[in-house]
Parts: C-alpha cells; sequence; structure tokens
C-alpha cells in the first residue's frame, strides 16, 4: 500500500457547503450533495487516523 500525506480538500468542502445554501438545487441534487458531503468527511477522517498511525 503507498501512503502519501493527505491532499488539501478544504476548498472542495467550503464548495459542496456553499451549495447546500443555493436555492437553484431540486431535492435529487440536494441528496446527492448531502452524500457526497458526508463520504468527503468521513475520508477526511478516515486519512487523519492513518496520518495518526503512522
Amino acid at each position: 500500500m503507498l501512503i502519501k500525506s493527505t491532499d488539501d480538500k478544504s476548498k472542495r468542502l467550503a464548495l459542496l457547503e456553499d451549495l447546500q445554501r443555493s436555492m437553484l438545487m431540486d431535492a435529487r441534487q440536494r441528496e446527492w450533495l448531502r452524500d457526497k458531503l458526508r463520504r468527503c468527511k468521513a475520508g477526511l477522517k478516515g486519512e487523519a487516523v492513518l496520518e495518526e498511525l503512522s
């Protein structure tokens, strides 16, 4: 397994959080966005745990 430093995902998270406040999205898009944001945050937590173990 290749272990590398984590990528900065702060801009991606900020964009997804800004999009959540948009009134232009329909219900399906909002659901996709919530799922994407949840998975990104979970991935960041997983990367943080791996960095601690290294």
